[in-house]
């Protein structure tokens, strides 16, 4: 009994630290880790099908990891990384793409008697425009409006060569999408597809 008491009380100080950093990192970014929902994702997906294999492709704001783990299931060819600035939805992003390597190489093993989990997915902790674009790569966001400004100054400022930009239900202001996919959901989100050349 004094056990489960003791485990009860180790989850509710877990849950409230874990609230209150969630509760701080909201207030110092100026918008709550969101998830994309399953049709934003799907039409994300979308968005990549014409991906080369090998193609670099980064999350801007990877939140809980459940997109990057997404296209690293969907399109196991990709190279996934992803950038997070809470603590909180960092370390499940961190924890969840370790599963999904653990998991790669364990069916890859089992498909062909060895493991080899191919490119490893990765959440990085930090602001991403310390470290800004590259070349021939390919960008995913769902910010909020006023992030979609910087997305567009960062990039412009940059001005990487051969990058695919995808905007999960905001448009980049100012620019013109090659691509507009709609999203099947209440809101008639959509998923825009941008190219810089």
């Amino acid at each position: 009994m004094q056990f489960l008491l003791l485990s009860l009380l180790s989850v509710a100080a877990f849950v409230a630290a874990a609230t209150t950093w969630i509760i701080i990192s909201t207030i110092h970014l100026g918008i709550p880790p969101m998830p994309s929902s399953r049709k934003v994702r799907r039409a994300v997906l979308e968005a990549l099908s014409g991906l080369p294999p090998g193609t670099r492709v980064v999350d801007l704001g990877a939140g809980w990891g459940g997109l990057v783990v997404r296209i690293v299931r969907e399109r196991p060819d990709l190279v996934v990384e992803g950038y997070e600035r809470s603590p909180v939805p960092y370390l499940v992003a961190r924890i969840r793409c370790a599963v999904t390597r653990l998991r790669r190489s364990a069916g890859h093993g089992r498909r062909h008697g060895r493991a080899r989990p191919g490119p490893r997915p990765g959440v990085h902790f930090g602001d991403f425009r310390k470290v800004g674009p590259r070349d021939r790569a390919c960008y995913i966001t769902y910010l909020s409006p006023e992030g979609m400004k910087w997305i567009r100054e960062l990039f412009e400022r940059h001005l990487p060569r051969d990058v695919v930009v995808v905007s999960a239900v905001f448009a980049v202001r100012g620019w013109t999408p090659l691509r507009s996919i709609p999203v099947p959901d209440m809101h008639r989100s959509r998923v825009y597809l941008y190219e810089l050349k």
